[in-house]
């Protein structure tokens, strides 16, 4: 078979043109953009094939758009409020106060303001089958509250226990 000058110039350009293709390919060219984690659709590090088949594979559908961004907000929102609990942080805490001897009256003062409050009180049980907590049992409850104070009465369960209290107040905002 006989191939003429310019056909076979074609050829071998061809040819350089291709293997050129390859190389840039196979070489990091320094303009590449900067990696984008929302591109990898693999998660594996890197932008490859594998996204790109991944995309190909959902051409043409169709569905309800997200905003990535708002999403994410919302969902460090959410963990937020699942850390410090629904309530937000408590406008008071008094801490864990030791109970020791009699029943006693202890007054705590909370600066608040306000009596518009809600307020919980927990107890906590240092014994020698280990730590409980628990709501209001009638060993310990709240009383007396006024803008400034609030009264807690407390009951010592034995010499055998360390025993505590702690209040928990947050404000009730107007409506």
């Amino acid at each position: 078979m006989k191939f003429s000058v310019s056909s076979l110039a074609n050829i071998i350009l061809a040819t350089v043109l291709l293997a050129s293709i390859f190389l840039v390919n196979a070489i990091p060219s320094s303009s590449v953009s900067e990696y984008d984690p929302w591109c990898d659709l693999d998660d594996d590090g890197d932008i490859d094939i594998f996204d790109i088949v991944k995309m190909a594979g959902r051409y043409g559908t169709t569905g309800t758009p997200i905003n990535k961004t708002e999403l994410l907000l919302d969902l460090q929102e959410r963990v937020e409020k699942l850390e410090t609990g629904y309530l937000g942080r408590p406008a008071y805490d008094s801490g864990w106060v030791e109970v020791i001897g009699t029943p006693t009256v202890f007054f705590l003062e909370h600066n608040l303001n306000t009596t518009e409050v809600l307020v919980y009180v927990y107890l906590k049980t240092d014994g020698s089958a280990g730590t409980y907590y628990w709501p209001d049992t009638g060993k310990v409850y709240w009383q007396n509250l006024t803008n400034t104070t609030i009264g807690v009465f407390a009951s010592y369960f034995g010499p055998s226990t360390r025993d505590y209290f702690r209040v928990l107040m947050w404000k009730i905002p107007a409506p």
